[in-house]
C-alpha cells in the first residue's frame, strides 16, 4: 500500500520540485493522488477475490489520508511560508534575461516571499533600472558569476534566442547548477 501511495502521488505530480504558489493547486494535486490510489487499489482487491478486507476500514483508510495528506501540507506550508519570511530557508536565485521581463519576475517573487526566493543579482545586457538585485554582469560573464556567487538555481526571463538560451543552459549544466524558464503570464 505504500509503494501505491508513493507511486500514486508521483503520478498526480505531488512530489514535483516547482512550488506550489496556490494552495488550491497542491490540495488538487493530493486529490488526484488520492482517487488514483482508491480506483487502483479497489481494482487489486476485485482482481484479486480479496473479498474478507472490510469496505469500512477502506473507507475510514483513505477518509484519514486525505486528511492526513491536506494536514501535514499546510503545517509544511505553514513552517516553509514563515521561514521564507524570516530570511531563513531562501533559495539563492540568479536571474537572467532581458529588462522589462527581469523586473517583472523580481516584482512578482518580491509580492511572494513565501516562496523563498533569495535573488543573488541579475544577468542582463546592461544593468535595469528600478529594482534593488545587484546587476552582475552580462551573460559572457555568467560562468565568473557562477564561480563567484553562491547560485542554487538559475532563471532565465525573456530570453527568446535559441542560441543564447542554449547557452546559458550549458554553462549552468557545467557548474551543476538548475535552470528555470520563467513563462510569461
Amino acid at each position: 500500500f505504500a509503494i501505491l501511495t508513493f507511486t500514486s502521488f508521483a503520478i498526480a505530480g505531488v512530489y514535483r520540485r516547482e512550488i506550489y504558489w496556490d494552495l488550491r493547486t497542491e490540495i488538487k494535486d493530493l486529490l488526484k493522488g488520492i482517487v488514483l490510489l482508491a480506483f487502483v487499489s479497489l481494482a487489486m482487491l476485485f482482481l484479486l477475490k480479496l473479498e474478507d478486507v472490510s469496505r469500512v476500514a477502506i473507507a475510514i483508510a483513505f477518509g484519514a489520508l486525505t486528511v492526513g495528506s491536506i494536514a501535514s501540507r499546510l503545517v509544511l506550508r505553514f513552517l516553509s511560508r514563515r521561514a521564507a519570511l524570516a530570511g531563513r530557508a531562501l533559495r539563492t536565485w540568479l536571474v537572467i534575461g532581458t529588462g522589462d521581463r527581469i523586473t517583472a519576475l523580481v516584482n512578482l517573487l518580491r509580492t511572494h516571499p513565501h516562496v523563498g526566493a533569495g535573488i543573488v543579482g541579475v544577468v542582463a545586457e546592461s544593468a535595469p533600472e528600478g529594482i534593488e538585485p545587484e546587476w552582475l554582469g552580462t551573460i559572457y560573464d555568467l560562468p565568473n558569476i557562477l564561480r563567484d556567487h553562491v547560485v542554487g538555481e538559475v532563471v532565465v526571463s525573456g530570453e527568446n534566442d535559441p542560441k543564447r538560451l542554449e547557452a546559458i543552459i550549458s554553462v549552468c549544466a557545467e557548474q551543476g547548477k538548475t535552470v528555470r524558464l520563467a513563462m510569461d503570464s
